[in-house]
């Protein structure tokens, strides 16, 4: 009868141990999502900001979080920093 509890509580552990591990792994990923999500939504941010100020002011170039931008056309920003191209959505 013992080694039957015994056995019980093992495989018990187990379940719990493999149920946490579960946790774990899917927060981690999630997390790593949401901040993947963040990064480019900020780039898209300041993409957007840099092509607003250099039409508002009249200029060619523009640094904005370590990137440089440049304008090229009335709707498309050239990331040297990077060296792509992006059109910008108004």
């Amino acid at each position: 009868m013992q080694h039957k509890i015994g056995g019980f509580l093992m495989a018990e552990s187990c379940v719990a141990l493999f149920i946490t591990f579960l946790g774990i792994v899917s927060i981690s990923l999630i997390v790593s999502e949401s901040r993947s999500f963040e990064r480019e939504n900020e780039q898209e941010v300041d993409r957007t900001y840099a092509i607003r100020v250099m039409k508002e002011n009249g200029i060619k170039q523009i640094i904005v979080h370590d990137h440089v931008y440049q304008m090229i056309g009335d709707s498309k920003i050239y990331d040297a920093t990077k060296k792509q191209m992006y059109k910008v959505k108004k």
